[in-house]
């Protein structure tokens, strides 16, 4: 679920050094992980894609959930940061200039948010429509 609501934030987010955060947080929170669970979250990942109907489940639970209401700050304030934690330099922070919004406008939030479920567990495929 993580992933889907990573992909709608790359949705909503003007700047593609932002977006690049979604790829890098699988790697953070896994490396972080036991192998144990981490081969556990893998082998429960096979178990879905390798299930239609249980694939199709989750697209409905998704796509019945509103889209994240939430302000997407950890994909926006890292393409701003070096790994010290301190703006780069010739980086102003997110929206600190006048009409320097972050995020796409206009932005059809429940659009974006169909198309991060389609994509991500292949909705289509799964017969879920």
């Amino acid at each position: 679920m993580a992933a889907t609501y990573a992909r709608f934030d790359n949705l909503r987010v003007k700047d593609p050094k932002a977006q690049k955060v979604a790829v890098l947080l699988p790697v953070i929170i896994f490396s972080s992980l036991d192998k144990t669970k981490v081969a556990a979250f893998q082998e429960r990942v096979k178990q879905i894609s390798g299930n239609d109907s249980l694939n199709a489940k989750y697209c409905r639970d998704l796509q019945s959930m509103n889209p994240p209401g939430y302000y997407p700050t950890y994909m926006i304030s890292q393409a701003y940061m070096i790994p010290q934690g301190t703006p780069a330099p010739g980086m102003t922070s997110p929206g600190s200039n006048a009409g320097d919004d972050p995020l796409v406008s206009p932005f059809d939030a429940p659009k974006a948010w169909k198309q991060a479920v389609d994509e991500y567990l292949k909705c289509q495929k799964a017969g879920s429509h």
